[in-house]
């Protein structure tokens, strides 16, 4: 039994070795996906960093504010998890309250030097 590991050992050992795989299998072009996306950029903006200059995006979204229909709320009871042995966190019970609605407006507005690739792209079905 001296070369048995224990649950928190072996999750030590498989994070390493997980670890290790990342650093060898990390791409060195990062895929074009949220910040490293031009035409998310173009939307939304991106932040003013050391070697950007940042810019405003041609897109604002208002908020979305739903009407929820009577007696359309639900509440969830959750036991929150923890991360490491995977059992329940002891006190940790928590409520998640959800509302439905049989509709709402989501207004969008947009610059109008916006080019036409991307505004095609906002009307697409």
């Amino acid at each position: 039994m001296e070369d048995a590991l224990t649950g928190s050992d072996a999750w030590r050992a498989y994070e390493n070795e997980l670890e290790k795989y990342e650093a060898d299998t990390k791409d060195d072009n990062p895929k074009p996906i949220g910040e490293n996306n031009p035409a998310v950029k173009a939307l939304f903006g991106y932040a003013l960093e050391s070697d950007t200059t940042g810019a405003r995006g041609h897109v604002i979204l208002s908020d979305l504010y739903l009407e929820p229909k009577q007696d359309a709320e639900k509440v969830f009871s959750h036991v929150a998890i923890d991360r490491f042995t995977g059992g329940a966190r002891d006190g940790m019970l928590f409520q998640q309250k959800a509302a439905s609605s049989d509709a709402f407006t989501l207004d969008i507005y947009e610059k109008e030097v916006l080019r036409r690739k991307i505004k095609t792209a906002w009307e697409a079905p």
